[in-house]
C-alpha cells in the first residue's frame, strides 16, 4: 500500500467507511496498472510469435547454405614467380575443404590439376590425367613442386 493509504488507516479520526473507500480507490488504481501491464505483455508476446513464425528473408538470386571460409585460390598459369603463393593457397584451400575433398585422394589430385592452365601447366595436367587413379597425391606434389618452384629466388 502507498504511504498515503497507510496514513489514512493509522488516523483514528477517519471513519472506517472512508478508509475502505480509500483502500478501494488504491486497489482500483493497482488493478488498472495490472491491466495495462497485461496488455503490454500480450502485445510483446504477439510480436515475438510473429517474428518466430516469419519466413526467412530470401536473398536476391537465391540462398546458399555453403559457407566459404577460404576463397578458392583460382587458376595457376605456369608463372614460376607466382607459384609459391598459389601452391600455399591451394593446399590451404584443400585443408579447409577436407570434408568435401579427402586429403591426399585422387579427388584432391584432380582438384589441383583442374586449376593448372596454359602452356606448361596445361600440358602437365593432361599428362597426369591420362594416368587416371594411378597418379596419386605424392606423385603430384613431387612433380608440381619440381616443375614450378622457382630456383632463382
Amino acid at each position: 500500500m502507498s504511504a498515503e493509504i497507510n496514513c489514512i488507516l493509522s488516523n483514528n479520526s477517519i471513519p472506517y467507511k472512508a478508509k475502505i473507500v480509500a483502500i478501494l480507490g488504491e486497489f482500483n488504481e493497482r488493478l488498472q496498472d495490472i491491466y495495462t501491464l497485461t496488455n503490454q505483455v500480450q502485445a510483446l508476446s504477439a510480436k515475438v510469435n510473429t517474428l518466430r513464425t516469419a519466413p526467412p528473408i530470401a536473398v536476391a538470386g537465391g540462398t546458399s547454405r555453403k559457407v566459404e571460409v577460404f576463397v578458392d585460390p583460382g587458376e595457376y598459369d605456369g608463372s614460376k614467380a607466382k607459384f609459391e603463393e598459389w601452391w600455399s593457397k591451394i593446399k590451404a584451400w584443400l585443408t579447409v575443404n577436407s570434408s568435401t575433398i579427402t586429403p591426399g585422394s585422387y579427388e584432391a589430385v584432380v582438384a589441383v590439376l583442374s586449376q593448372l592452365k596454359r602452356s606448361k601447366a596445361g600440358v602437365f595436367t593432361q599428362t597426369c590425367l591420362q594416368q587416371g587413379h594411378a597418379y596419386d597425391w605424392l606423385m603430384l606434389v613431387d612433380k608440381v613442386e619440381g616443375l614450378f618452384y622457382s630456383t632463382n629466388q
